[in-house]
């Protein structure tokens, strides 16, 4: 430790300020902060275009305000180093950055603009607040270094080192955050991650690539670059040969010196950035976390209207009828497809032909939506015909957590065995605790196959095959057992990264190498739907068996700037296929009108099997029936603080949290969502969309916190307000 932190130099406490601590001060905070500077510009380029975009470009964009900074203050560094010996520690302290970019965002305001015209306020006002923590913190270092001896100041600038890394790793990852799903890191999904690093490593170390893993050792190189430079003979005959005295700078004048920098950034105007960019900060990332530590967001924290409980089905039950009839149902759940990527919504694209002509034979569901742009929340709503719990959280995964009854659990008391099959890890957020607790009998995952002549499709799983014998071989086992049987389904190859055997191939879809990657996985899960067909046409089980086929929710490329779909809540996320097959019941094709939800598929089932549902209170609506006029169907990122979305009839409103105005979209003229209609729909509307949406969170999350009957649930809420 000494030999790394001393190298034998020797400090003059009766200096505030030496040479030797400004010089691993700079040598440490100075890049810092010209890389803290260059990730920050690389954030606000990307999340300002609404989307990612070549590194190169970015930086070729930054090259010249982040260069000019530099020359700057090189330039100004060396004036000071002849003419105020005490400025230039302080300096070297503030770093290469911090002085050049005051300098030049205040030479904006006061400059004409041929001068000073290329200065991009926006870009100061994400460097600025980040700048000047870097600033006070080299600052109170260097002061508190140097007024330790021996071992405490040992271990004081073995912390600071270690300080460097921890600074800079989180906006890295929020860049990684940014370039993988096109939306910035929040607190929430920080915590989350920090919690479920274990489970979330194999999706990180598919997101690495040789940029990334540069920017990762970056920080590691900047806290050795002072222990080697520190080494070479000539730094440390200027460092060793300052005489007593030299470059001495009381503690006032240290403290004061950095003034003029503070203001420099401090006071300089501000501009007013998109909410994208709220936490693109230290101070906006920790005010996110301090949020997120509440149960209630700022906006739930002032309704005194009271909340009407969304759904009770614990004590529901399927009642049989006269017209109840046997038939086995299978609910295949399809990873990540969203309708406009398949033939029937979308004719122009041959990605899945085997779906399109089962079409053509089935109910097809015009708008079905999903509640949800999470996997293992859309379970509860196509499962369990509930709400999901509205957190980032999966409280789900918790045993006894679903306040529902699930398909599996109200089907098992008329003679039904059930089963799910999926090629996904099981472990991954307790998913096959989420089935146990909507009642499945048997659960089957990634551990159960023979996985030898199959590919891996992505970190969670395998190719969606690897589930057709195994699941058949059971179907055979209850056939023969004479039992209906409830089975579901969940594929996983058209997941990010959009993997597919090498022996099925690749078809040209589209330019984009992502995109036409996604569209071929699609076609792969196509081919596995035609051979599930094909394996329950051979048994002679499809005239007995109803079909219901729907995604979880659909893949976001960039068309509002967001990837994947984790929180995306516009309809590249939110609309997906869906369609009710069964040649007997319904030998005629048609279309399903109205907006519709995936808490549609349990009442569904009950009213195509023939039962009645008593004992509870459930939110969807049969598919066989017609939906209420002006019927809400409800949307939430996976954490509902962020964003929630109500569309009713075709306009589909969206609620930020007041982080930003709404904004409403005709959804039937402009299904791409580009038009803001906000300013033409009347105040008093908006007001209203906004108190259902905040009644409806507060009711569900209500519901998943205690666990309440409507009776309690009703004095809860009075006793809250």
């Amino acid at each position: 430790m000494k030999i790394l932190f001393f190298k034998d130099i020797d400090q003059d406490h009766a200096r505030a300020v030496s040479r030797s601590t400004a010089f691993r001060m700079g040598m440490l905070f100075g890049p810092a902060a010209l890389l803290l500077a260059v990730i920050r510009l690389l954030e606000h380029s990307m999340l300002k275009a609404m989307g990612v975009r070549e590194v190169g470009a970015v930086l070729g964009e930054s090259a010249a305000p982040l260069f000019s900074i530099l020359f700057v203050t090189m330039a100004l560094g060396w004036a000071a180093y002849a003419a105020w010996p005490y400025v230039r520690p302080v300096w070297v302290m503030a770093g290469t950055v911090i002085l050049g970019a005051g300098l030049l965002f205040w030479a904006k305001i006061l400059l004409p603009p041929w001068m000073a015209g290329w200065v991009n306020l926006d870009v100061f006002q994400v460097l600025r607040w980040d700048l000047l923590t870097l600033l006070v913190l080299a600052l109170a270092c260097a002061l508190i270094v140097d007024r330790l001896d021996g071992w405490m100041r040992v271990v004081s600038l073995g912390l600071i080192h270690a300080l460097i890394p921890l600074l800079l790793l989180l906006p890295i990852f929020e860049l990684g955050v940014i370039l993988s799903m096109g939306s910035p890191l929040d607190g929430s999904l920080l915590s989350y991650s920090i919690r479920h690093l274990g489970e979330l490593a194999p999706v990180l170390a598919s997101e690495m690539s040789p940029f990334r893993v540069m920017l990762l050792a970056l920080p590691l190189l900047i806290t050795l670059l002072p222990l080697v430079l520190e080494r070479l003979p000539a730094l440390r005959r200027w460092i060793l040969d300052a005489a007593p005295g030299t470059d001495v700078v009381p503690a006032w004048q240290a403290a004061l010196a950095p003034v003029p920098l503070v203001l420099l950034l401090a006071l300089a105007p501000s501009t007013e950035l998109p909410p994208t960019h709220r936490t693109i900060s230290y101070a906006g990332m920790t005010q996110s976390i301090l949020e997120d530590t509440n149960f209630e967001p700022d906006d739930l924290a002032g309704l005194t209207t009271p909340a009407a409980p969304p759904f009770d089905t614990r004590t529901l039950r399927f009642v049989p009828t006269d017209t109840t009839r046997r038939l086995n149902v299978v609910v295949v759940i399809l990873e990540s497809v969203r309708s406009r990527s398949t033939t029937p919504y979308n004719p122009t694209l041959a990605t899945t032909p085997f779906l399109d002509d089962l079409a053509r034979r089935s109910l097809l569901v015009e708008n079905m939506y999903a509640l949800i742009s999470y996997t293992n929340k859309s379970l509860v709503p196509i499962l369990g015909g509930v709400y999901p719990e509205l957190s980032r959280d999966i409280v789900e995964g918790r045993p006894g957590a679903v306040p529902a009854a699930g398909l599996p659990a109200l089907l098992q008391p008329h003679g039904y065995r059930s089963a799910f099959f999926t090629p996904a890890q099981m472990a991954f957020e307790n998913k096959d605790v989420i089935l146990q607790n909507l009642g499945f009998e048997g659960i089957y995952g990634d551990a159960t196959y023979d996985k030898t002549s199959f590919d891996q499709a992505n970190y969670f799983g395998y190719e969606d095959r690897v589930m057709l014998e195994p699941s058949l071989a059971w179907v055979d086992e209850t056939v023969a057992q004479d039992q209906p049987f409830f089975l579901s389904y969940l594929t996983l190859t058209a997941h990010h990264s959009y993997h597919t055997p090498e022996s099925f191939g690749k078809k040209q879809f589209d330019d984009d190498e992502h995109l036409n990657d996604y569209l071929n996985a699609v076609y792969y899960t196509d081919a596995f739907l035609k051979d599930l067909f094909d394996g329950f046409e051979r048994r002679g089980l499809i005239d007995s068996t109803l079909f219901i086929i729907l995604s979880d929710h659909g893949e976001a490329f960039g068309e509002h700037g967001q990837k994947t779909h984790g929180d995306v809540i516009w309809d590249e996320a939110m609309q997906v296929p869906a369609l009710v097959y069964n040649p007997v019941l319904f030998p005629e094709s048609g279309r399903i009108a109205g907006n519709r939800s995936q808490i549609d598929v349990m009442p569904t089932i009950a009213d195509a099997l023939g039962y009645r549902i008593e004992g509870g209170l459930y939110p969807g609506f049969s598919l066989l029936q017609d939906v209420p006029e002006g019927r809400a169907v409800y949307h939430s990122a996976r954490d509902a603080n962020l964003a929630m979305a109500m569309r009713q009839d075709s306009l589909k409103f969206f609620y930020f949290n007041r982080r930003q105005p709404m904004q409403v979209f005709d959804t039937r003229n402009d299904p791409q969502e580009r038009f803001d209609l906000a300013a033409q729909i009347s105040p008093s509307l908006l007001k209203t969309v906004e108190l259902k949406l905040l009644l409806w969170r507060r009711g569900v999350q209500l519901v998943y916190q205690d666990q309440l009957s409507p009776d309690e649930f009703f004095a809860n809420v009075s006793t809250n307000q």
